[in-house]
């Protein structure tokens, strides 16, 4: 019996060391659905960055909905103000191995120079994100803007 109570300690202390179990920071979970000018916005990144901590991401489905993961094993967002940026820029590689840039379709008001902010609470959040595409987009990693095609 004494050798069971022992080995029971050790799993125990094992665990508190290495951090398994329920710990970690307190979150929320977090899903929602992504709009640009009223229509769903597929194939988005979504980060959440939180003032002070580790940042949540997700990625939109075809009808523009997401849900956050704050790890691989952990889903949402810390409790708190976060910075929300938008993004569907991005670099993909091709079937035959060569890399493709995807054209960002975001103004940069939602991603490089975002104003936006969202309050994450413990429990069940549900953030839907409106956007419009009036404003400057900067095209993945060339820092140079590209005009908005509808402005004068």
């Amino acid at each position: 019996m004494r050798l069971v109570a022992l080995f029971s300690l050790a799993v125990v202390g094992i665990n508190v060391l290495v951090g398994c179990g329920a710990g970690g920071p307190a979150l929320g979970t977090v899903e929602g659905t992504v709009t640009l000018d009223g229509a769903p916005l597929p194939e988005a990144s979504i980060v959440f960055e939180p003032l002070d901590g580790r940042s949540s991401h997700g990625e939109t489905d075809s009808t523009g909905k997401y849900e956050l993961q704050y790890t691989e094993e952990r889903p949402g967002a810390l409790i708190g103000t976060h910075t929300v940026k938008v993004s569907t820029g991005k670099t993909v590689q091709s079937k035959d191995g060569s890399d493709k840039v995807v054209a960002e379709k975001v103004p940069s008001k939602y991603n490089v120079q975002t104003t936006m902010e969202q309050e994450v609470k413990s429990g069940s959040n549900t953030i839907d994100l409106q956007l419009d595409s009036d404003g400057e987009v900067v095209e993945p990693g060339s820092g140079s803007q590209t005009k908005d095609p509808s402005a004068c």
